[in-house]
């Protein structure tokens, strides 16, 4: 996935090369970078290669990687009030499966992380805060609940979490750690292909080892 950097919004790519090319600010700004997958990325060079801040109000704040303990990591650089995204990879992707570790860094924070976003109303996404942790489905501007687990899963600020999301065809799955969550289900048709996004709807979010491959 790329973007129109003048119009703030998602523009379609072709598949390019990998996720190793190309050049990158810590803000998120990217030169040419491969989408060829697996595409990877654990920001330890310091950039965070093929992601640009985007939201849909053409304002969107600044993404920096920062050191981390031992290694680094990609977050807003400041705490968020209104849906913030980091957006890459291609939307020539169909059958993928991501997964990437994620951090509340305080109590109130609401993450989503993306699977197949093409353009601003249709995609996948993972909602994950204290107490929540559901996949959902929009296409063309309508959003459905896809997994909402019962009893839902312990998510606590300040601890990393590995959150997978599959999607082959229709079929979507989802993961928390590398344990199922709910059972596989149907999304609409609509949401066929794209790239990814990781993005937080409010408070301070980080995220590390991003990895998506071609769905198993």
């Amino acid at each position: 996935l790329a973007l129109d950097r003048s119009a703030h919004r998602p523009a379609g790519t072709g598949a390019g090369g990998g996720a190793t090319g190309g050049t990158s600010t810590g803000a998120g700004g990217t030169g040419p970078t491969s989408t060829t997958l697996p595409f990877t990325e654990d920001f330890e060079d310091g950039v965070a290669n093929g992601f640009i801040p985007w939201n849909d109000k053409s304002t969107a704040g600044v993404w920096e990687v920062v050191a981390d303990g031992a290694g680094k990591i990609y977050q807003p650089k400041s705490a968020v009030s209104a849906l913030e995204f980091a957006v890459g990879g291609s939307t020539m992707w169909t059958d993928v499966a991501m997964t990437v570790k994620v951090r509340l860094n305080d109590a109130d924070t609401d993450a989503q992380v993306v699977l197949r976003f093409k353009e601003p109303k249709t995609y996948l996404v993972l909602e994950m805060a204290e107490g929540k942790y559901k996949l959902r489905g929009r296409a063309a501007g309508s959003t459905t609940d896809l997994i909402s687990p019962s009893p839902k899963p312990v998510i606590t600020a300040g601890t990393w979490y590995t959150v997978g999301i599959t999607a082959k065809g229709t079929t979507v799955s989802l993961t928390l750690d590398g344990k199922a969550i709910g059972s596989p289900v149907m999304c609409a048709a609509a949401i066929s292909n794209g790239g990814v996004a990781l993005g937080a709807d409010s408070g301070s979010i980080s995220f590390d080892n991003l990895s998506v491959t071609a769905a198993p």
